[in-house]
């Protein structure tokens, strides 16, 4: 036939594959039958063709292009992340929370101070006075907690 090449000869500069290989794919996948040595060439790349388009199919196979395209674009994010934190306008989520346990915990101490501190004061005191020392003392907690957040978010730790 015109179109019968010797196996090795087909393997070596047309498929990329060993001869041994290909006749694994004859065997078990249903490629065109190695006959005495020779193939039928332009079966065997039609066949080729169609195993490997249904290969890539399967796995999700992108091009290498597709992947470096994929791989420049989430270097690119994460490098303005990055430069985003450097400048302070992007926080990392460990620091948020290191902080505000920080701010709850300080908030706590200083409210179980009050239970210390505050009843001798107000204990002889009429109620609208005691409204205006709580008022008073709540004003400058809610200060000294704002005065902290303030610099939490002015000045946030790098890592």
């Amino acid at each position: 036939m015109a179109n019968e090449i010797k196996l090795d000869v087909a393997c070596q500069k047309i498929f990329g594959i060993s001869p041994r290989r290909y006749r694994d794919l004859s065997k078990e996948q249903g490629a065109p039958p190695v006959v005495k040595g020779y193939i039928d060439l332009l079966a065997a790349c039609k066949w080729l063709i169609e195993y490997y388009r249904k290969f890539a199919e399967q796995s999700g196979y992108t091009s290498l292009a597709e992947e470096r395209l994929r791989y420049q674009r989430a270097r690119a994010h994460r490098e303005e992340l990055l430069a985003q934190e450097m400048d302070g306008k992007l926080i990392r989520i460990e620091q948020v929370q290191e902080d505000l346990m920080l701010l709850l915990s300080n908030l706590k101490q200083s409210l179980m101070n009050w239970v210390k501190r505050l009843p001798p004061v107000l204990k002889s005191k009429e109620e609208k006075d005691m409204m205006l020392i709580l008022q008073s003392e709540i004003h400058q907690l809610l200060d000294e907690l704002s005065k902290g957040s303030k610099k939490i978010c002015k000045t946030p730790k790098k890592r």
